[in-house]
């Protein structure tokens, strides 16, 4: 990696993701170069489907853009540490260092390997919980230290199954108590009758394509995914078809709230595959 920064100065390592995996960004030419040199040297590399070159410096430019609509956020203390991906050290407790700390991931590179060392060396974390849509850190932490236990909590099309196993391994391994497992039964159980039916049990109606808010809908998506219009319909899937991940979720949510103009809870959302079940949710 050293080598290839010497002869491409424009590029630089975004994500420091495991010993023998990294992210490099930068110019688009100065890329398509290195993908052509890797492949001759058969070094396997792909091209990752992102807009911006994220944890690159050239994201400076937008810092200005991104601390106006990040201040207005009330952002409060964390009750248990949690490692910066750019310092691998705790946030601090002030408002203004946690907006300064997430204005810098950015700009930085992900220094994941220094974060999981951490955890392992100083706070004696042994076992990993993934919490998002698939087990891509759980690989990276196994690579990281191989003697660590990671546990992924969804996979795709099995959400509900990836969760139960997941809580069953806790619960085993002594993390969760029963009047915990109590509570997340209960909760889970709310969260699916909400999510796929109606107050009175009936199936969630389905929105036809040219009703208004399917647009509305359709404009969020497109503001959080970068697709055209024409590139959606209501049967693709949000994880598989549009490539939307946990980080997504947000700005769709955000979106949403700004397109529909009511308040969106993530657990309606966990659920939720395609299109036009999300239609279905939002107009419940």
């Amino acid at each position: 990696v050293e080598e290839i920064l010497r002869r491409h100065p424009s590029l630089s390592v975004c994500n420091f993701n495991a010993p023998r995996q990294f992210i490099l960004g930068g110019d688009v030419d100065a890329l398509d170069e290195l993908g052509r040199e890797l492949k001759q040297r058969r070094i396997p590399a792909a091209r990752l489907g992102v807009s911006m070159a994220f944890h690159h410096k050239g994201m400076r430019t937008v810092r200005p853009q991104s601390r106006e609509a990040l201040l207005p956020h009330s952002l409060s203390p964390p009750r248990v540490p949690i490692l910066s991906n750019v310092t691998s050290l705790p946030y601090p407790a002030d408002a203004q260092g946690i907006c300064e700390h997430i204005l810098d991931l950015d700009e930085n590179p992900v220094q994941w390997i220094r974060c999981v060392q951490r955890m392992w060396e100083e706070y004696g974390v042994r076992h990993f919980v993934e919490i998002g849509p698939g087990a891509v850190l759980c690989g990276l932490v196994e690579d990281i230290k191989t003697d660590a236990l990671c546990i992924p909590t969804c996979r795709k099309r099995k959400e509900a199954d990836a969760l139960r196993c997941a809580v069953a391994r806790l619960y085993a391994l002594g993390h969760l108590r029963v009047e915990t497992l109590r509570t997340i039964r209960s909760r889970a159980a709310t969260d699916s009758s909400s999510t796929h039916a109606g107050q009175n049990g009936t199936k969630l109606p389905i929105l036809a394509e040219t009703d208004e808010r399917i647009e509305r809908i359709m404009a969020a998506i497109m503001k959080a995914t970068g697709y055209e219009r024409h590139e959606l319909d209501l049967q693709m899937d949000l994880r598989a078809d549009l490539g939307i991940r946990s980080i997504h979720f947000p700005i769709l949510m955000q979106e949403l709230e700004k397109q529909v103009g009511q308040k969106i809870g993530f657990e309606r959302l966990v659920g939720v595959s395609t299109i036009e079940e999300l239609a279905a949710v939002l107009n419940a």
